[in-house]
């Protein structure tokens, strides 16, 4: 009798001690998440029993660590979540600890950190901030547009070439369209605003107005400072006939025709001589008398000269 009852309370340990030697704990997942700054948040918790045995027991969740009072503060724990609240103003990192079990026994546990990370609210944009960006980046592309074609324009002029200069010239007329599209779309924009209250956005706007404005005046004085000059180059090279237009060459290698400057200055006579413009346009001189008796006097002298050489040289001839 004593050996059954000996028996029996082997077979009761050992079936003891084999249960706690093959009791498997719980595994427990790390946490990461983001809290939005002012915004409570809750916290889903992760574990999973590892023994096949305890598949299908509830686990039990616990905070074994709390966040540092300045980061924020838990509520108690609901099943396997928990609700974090961060400290007013709060941004930066925050952590906590917790632990699982799979109440098989008490020592059946495992234990994780959750690492949180509050951050401030993500800035939404308004349908009129929207509208102000893009109308800004068009001004940001006129205003590149409008240095090109100056500079352009500017070369085409020291090259003397009407071709290039009707062309930038044409192309700065349409920035100049552009620019004025694009402020009355902004004028638009600014009425809206207006009534609203965001101030922010409206001497933005305001500002970007002023931009266009001065953009307009820049072009406005470069188109008035040379249209003079081009219109009437261009119809000088019409009035001569010239069909096409040269293409911009190279300054080095072209010869480029200089305005001339033609000075006209009176021309003092003596008296007895007076100035009569022929019917082709150049100019004769009537001589006086004395002056025709001298020259025709030096005429006959010099045909008796020639004459008398010509004589010689057959003379000698002769003799010979």
């Amino acid at each position: 009798m004593n050996k059954i009852i000996q028996l029996c309370l082997m077979l009761v340990l050992l079936a003891v001690f084999s249960g706690s030697v093959l009791a498997v704990a719980p595994i427990a997942a790390p946490v990461t998440d983001t809290v939005t700054k002012n915004v409570a948040k809750t916290i889903a918790l992760s574990c999973s029993n590892a023994d096949a045995a305890d598949v299908g027991e509830q686990l039990t969740y616990e905070i074994v660590v709390s966040p540092a009072v300045a980061t924020g503060i838990l509520d108690p724990v609901i099943l396997n979540t928990v609700k974090f609240t961060p400290a007013l103003n709060y941004e930066g990192d925050a952590a906590f600890s917790y632990k699982c079990t799979d109440n098989s026994a008490a020592l059946e546990f495992d234990q994780e950190i959750v690492s949180l990370n509050i951050v401030p609210p993500a800035t939404t944009i308004s349908s009129d901030e929207q509208e102000y960006e893009e109308r800004k980046d068009q001004y940001s592309e006129y205003d590149n547009d409008f240095y090109s074609f100056k500079r352009k324009y500017e070369r085409a002029q020291d090259n003397n070439d009407l071709g290039e200069l009707k062309r930038y010239e044409d192309k700065l007329q349409d920035l100049e369209d552009d620019l004025d599209s694009l402020l009355e779309r902004v004028d638009n924009l600014e009425e809206d605003v207006e009534d609203t209250d965001d101030r922010d956005l409206l001497n933005h706007i305001r500002d970007l107005q002023e931009d266009i404005e001065s953009l307009q005046d820049k072009v406005s004085r470069v188109l008035d400072d040379n249209s003079q000059d081009l219109v009437a180059q261009w119809s000088d090279q019409t009035a001569s006939g010239q069909t096409t237009v040269p293409r911009s060459t190279p300054a080095s290698t072209t010869a480029v025709d200089k305005p001339v400057k033609v000075v006209y200055e009176k021309l003092e006579l003596p008296a007895s001589t007076t100035v009569t413009p022929a019917n082709t346009g150049q100019e004769s001189l009537e001589l006086s008398s004395t002056q025709q008796n001298y020259a025709l006097t030096i005429l006959i002298g010099g045909v008796v000269i020639v004459l008398a050489v010509i004589i010689f040289l057959l003379a000698s001839l002769l003799k010979r």
